[in-house]
């Protein structure tokens, strides 16, 4: 089996539509009348890691989508989580709620995933690889999950509220430094600021965008407060 229409047959699937990923073929289907999502992996080593990730967490209660089937090295079926993105949701109303339940769902995932190195990060921590469903995020995608600290996951998801329309927000800055504090009372975190710097200079490179270099700059010296700070 390989092909898309092939794997269709097998789990008796129609195809409803795409969503948008740059590193794989993603798709909203419906299985026996319930919706779900059908991820198509480009490297083929993927499938099987993130599937295995998302058993155990899904089994441990954390918010994730239930993984539903396995087709090895090549594909995975898994629920479907309705909801609001959550960076359509933030930048139109930065709620402090929002960064608590944030906060909530990293300390829980890097508890549940201790390593050598520290602990198992999300990876790929972005506003748009979470759903906003009943109160709390749900994540999705974990196909650059690796072993690290996590500071390096709360750096980049703070990033990401950051430099989302409108960038560098009063309320964003605040929503932030909650995430941070938030996190905090829950888990031991170090080096954020770092974190953070690390993430703005990587943003400020794949956007050629160099008013975020001068942002990082200001991390590194002052810490988030300096955001608040005029670059120019």
């Amino acid at each position: 089996m390989d092909s898309i229409p092939s794997l269709c047959r097998k789990w008796r699937l129609s195809l409803e539509s795409r969503f948008d990923s740059k590193k794989n073929l993603v798709y909203k289907a419906r299985c026996r009348g319930s919706l779900c999502v059908l991820k198509w992996f480009r490297r083929e080593e993927a499938a099987d890691r993130e599937f295995a990730l998302l058993d155990r967490a899904h089994g441990l209660g954390l918010r994730v989508p239930r993984p539903l089937d396995l087709w090895p090295g090549r594909a995975i079926l898994m629920e479907f989580i309705p909801g609001e993105n959550l960076c359509d949701l933030i930048n139109e109303e930065p709620s402090l709620q929002i960064g608590l339940r944030l906060a909530e769902w990293y300390a829980g995932f890097h508890k549940a995933f201790p390593s050598d190195d520290g602990v198992l990060l999300k990876g790929d921590s972005i506003l748009r690889n979470f759903v906003w469903r009943g109160g709390s995020p749900w994540g999705v995608d974990f196909e650059e999950s690796r072993p690290g600290k996590p500071a390096e996951d709360i750096g980049e998801i703070i990033c990401s509220i950051l430099t989302t329309d409108p960038m560098f927000t009063w309320e964003k800055l605040s929503l932030s430094r909650l995430l941070i504090d938030h996190y905090q009372r829950l888990a031991p975190l170090e080096g954020v600021e770092d974190a953070l710097a690390w993430a703005l200079r990587e943003t400020a490179r794949r956007r050629r965008e160099p008013s975020l270099l001068a942002r990082a700059c200001l991390v590194e010296k002052m810490g988030l407060e300096g955001l608040a700070e005029d670059p120019s």
